[in-house]
């Protein structure tokens, strides 16, 4: 769910989508969703009672989401622009060795 959550932490794939992304059996995922959602008497994070997700409306919103996207780097940090940034790049490269080749052939 962190993978496929939006900036805000919202994500909306349908159980099925998440059993199959995530290589589990449909009820697995019913499991493991029922776990994320119940509070969590052991949590080391005490905000909403140990809960992980809430539905919210046809999603869920992965309520400590924002402490794991400060993990992940620097604050404010766009993973977007970052890939669009890495596929220009790659792009280019590869536009790059096929010019090459062609003028080898030449």
């Amino acid at each position: 769910m962190l993978a496929l959550a939006d900036k805000d932490g919202y994500t909306t794939p349908a159980v099925p989508a998440l059993s199959s992304i995530c290589g589990i059996t449909m009820a697995q995922a019913d499991d493991a969703i029922a776990i994320l959602s119940a509070p969590d008497p052991y949590s080391r994070t005490k905000d909403y009672e140990g809960r992980r997700i809430e539905a919210k409306g046809d999603g869920w919103k992965i309520l400590n989401y924002e402490k794991y996207r400060d993990m992940c780097g620097p604050k404010g940090a766009d993973r977007a622009e970052y890939f669009r940034d890495y596929r220009a790049k790659k792009r280019a490269e590869a536009k790059a060795v096929n010019e090459a080749v062609k003028f080898n052939q030449s």
